[in-house]
């Protein structure tokens, strides 16, 4: 549930989820500068997760208004679950500063919505990239759908071999580095589930878009807009614990699914622990 975006005036460039060990994630190897390693997402793994888990998210978190696969964000206007999703939409479009007429690059856009709801929205044109191949389809379909398949394109690419623009992207982060071997076990049993191997802290992140020619970085606390969506979702996982334990049991529902709903509950429980927080980051490339 990371959402990304880039906006470009003429061209597109660019700079968001099995069981792992708690080592697998608590201390990353250092460069030799010090600064933790950056882990190329394992993208089998996350094609997997989206695969199996598609109707987990089509039928208790997506609504025909906006097919977007992230957090939604509550203020005084907010008055449902789908006016949330639209919501964070705007507010991560108008942090970038999205123009009619731009080209914008949704890294990691799911089965389209967002690219979608930018296009119709700001009279821009919009390219969604996901390494998932089943959501390309997706996305397509809901363009046509929608009228807008010559506005709106979509490619199977990782976008993590992708550079340059402004770069918007709404984020987990950690507050630090490392926790107590418990409060890591926890981060690991959420990560692990979404098949995430780590989240970095801002000070990492902003390292990060330093040495890779971004700059005028910002960092904007989202948690308290994003908190009654994570919320939801963590009431959602919880009071269907045991029958998701029972139908993992059973072999109904696969490892990977079982894995998602451990942690949409354990995303909360370490939320309220305080070890991750929502973050909005912007930067531009120099």
């Amino acid at each position: 549930m990371r959402y990304s975006m880039l906006a470009h005036s003429d061209a597109v460039g660019a700079q968001r989820e099995d069981d792992v060990s708690v080592e697998d994630v608590a201390e990353p190897e250092r460069d030799a500068g010090g600064q933790p390693e950056r882990r190329l997402p394992d993208l089998a793994r996350i094609r997997a997760y989206y695969d199996e888990t598609w109707l987990d998210y089509r039928f208790l978190w997506l609504n025909p208004r906006n097919q977007a696969i992230h957090f939604g964000y509550w203020d005084a206007h907010t008055r449902s679950h789908a006016d949330s999703l639209l919501a964070m939409n705007r507010v991560l479009a108008e942090a970038v500063g999205v123009q009619p007429g731009q080209r914008i690059l949704d890294a990691g856009c799911g089965v389209g919505g967002s690219a979608c709801w930018l296009a119709a929205s700001y009279e821009v044109e919009v390219v969604g990239i996901t390494p998932v191949a089943s959501q390309i389809a997706r996305a397509r379909r809901n363009a046509a759908e929608r009228g807008l398949a010559g506005r709106v394109t979509f490619a199977q690419q990782d976008y993590t071999q992708t550079a340059g623009g402004r770069l918007g992207m709404v984020e987990y982060m950690r507050g630090s580095r490392p926790y107590a071997p418990a409060d890591e076990a926890l981060l690991a049993s959420w990560l692990s589930g979404w098949a995430i191997p780590d989240i970095a802290t801002g000070d990492e992140f902003r390292a990060w878009a330093a040495e890779s020619g971004f700059a005028a970085l910002e960092l904007r606390d989202l948690t308290p807009h994003v908190r009654p969506s994570l919320r939801r979702l963590y009431w959602m996982a919880a009071s269907t614990w045991p029958l998701a334990v029972l139908g993992h049991t059973l072999g109904i529902r696969s490892t990977t699914q079982h894995g998602n709903t451990r942690g949409a509950r354990d995303q909360y429980r370490a939320l309220t622990r305080g070890l991750w927080g929502e973050m909005l980051l912007t930067a531009t490339a120099q």
